[in-house]
């Protein structure tokens, strides 16, 4: 009923003005986030690419590290995800002084993440003991999840300060720098997947040992535009880096980003657990379905980047103390929401 009510507003003549603004307010923040979003997961499509030249026992063991990796990293992405909120509110009330202190506490939140979760991605060993898989197979998702953890901090890192970015509505950063990794992830993984320019023919496992290194080239890349920007320098996050954990602030972003943490992690594993019992089944079967799931995962991403686009706008309009304008945004975004979910699931079909 709400919904049809949202729809009906939307439909009023008088109101659609203020919503055709927010639309494009909506389509120009959400468009860079989707097109930075479409790059990171053109990255595993390029991966189940590259590997499924090599053997299907190959791009079945990415697809099972994959299913292992980005419920984990997903969760704490999500944790963070409380920064960009958090940051267009102080933004739009005036309060840009206290923004560098959330981006630090944020690095605290990445650290203190970053041990389990890498112990965890690590000893990957002690879930794949669990399945009935196909030695090689086993063998290439334990080592690509090995060589994936080594670029973990610099995925944290680059979240964090991405976050940064998204929250004071400079989303085209990510954007350029996603594409900058997609485009580096290509012949890292022609190196380290067939051996080429000297380096070790690995199979699946080289596009752990790219991706770990894209991960690093994009988190300096980040690092350094939000330190270089003129409109982020003011905000002097560089200017103390390190700073003793504050356990207020560190409890508000918690509670603010662990439900979104949950609600990722549990979306992304419902479509995951697909993958681990699919396993004793075989690679071809394993393969396929990871096919599939990239298919999913690229169409998920357009509404995804409506509901990031919608969560710094409304934001900042409560920092700017208008709720009504918030409220009519939101709206707004659930509109824009089911026209981009209808449209795609028209596509797949």
């Amino acid at each position: 009923v709400k919904i049809f009510s949202i729809i009906a507003n939307f439909m009023n003549y008088r109101l659609f003005s203020q919503y055709h603004i927010d639309i494009q307010k909506l389509i120009r923040i959400a468009t860079p986030i989707g097109l930075a979003q479409l790059a990171q997961t053109g990255m595993g499509t390029v991966d189940v690419i590259m590997a499924g030249r090599v053997s299907s026992a190959d791009v079945s063991g990415v697809g099972i590290g994959a299913s292992i990796w980005l419920p984990l990293v997903l969760f704490a992405q999500g944790l963070l995800l409380a920064l960009p909120p958090t940051i267009s509110y102080l933004n739009g009330s005036g309060q840009r002084h206290r923004i560098a202190h959330q981006v630090r506490q944020g690095l605290w939140i990445s650290f203190l993440l970053m041990i389990p979760l890498a112990l965890i991605i690590y000893h990957n060993d002690f879930i794949l003991q669990f399945m009935n898989m196909d030695a090689h197979m086993a063998d290439v998702t334990m080592n690509y999840l090995r060589a994936m953890v080594w670029g973990l901090p610099a995925y944290l890192l680059l979240i964090n300060f991405r976050c940064l970015n998204d929250g004071i509505a400079k989303t085209k950063p990510a954007m350029v720098i996603t594409f900058i990794g997609l485009m580096l992830n290509i012949p890292l993984n022609y190196m380290f997947i067939y051996g080429k320019f000297g380096a070790p023919a690995l199979g699946g496992v080289g596009c752990g040992v790219a991706t770990a290194i894209v991960n690093w080239a994009m988190a300096i890349l980040m690092i350094t535009y939000s330190a270089k920007n003129y409109n982020e320098r003011s905000l002097k996050v560089f200017e103390k880096i390190i700073e003793k954990p504050d356990i207020k602030t560190l409890k508000k972003l918690t509670a603010l980003g662990l439900p979104i943490a949950i609600a990722l992690c549990s979306e992304v594993s419902l479509f995951a657990l697909s993958s681990l019992l699919l396993s004793p089944l075989g690679a071809d079967v394993v393969a396929s379905h990871q096919i599939a799931l990239n298919t999913s995962a690229v169409a998920f991403m357009f509404p995804m980047s409506i509901a990031m686009a919608a969560t710094i706008l409304v934001a900042q309009e409560l920092g700017n103390h208008a709720p009504q304008k918030a409220k009519i945004m939101a709206h707004t975004a659930i509109i824009l929401g089911l026209i981009a979910a209808s449209v795609l699931a028209l596509v797949i079909w």
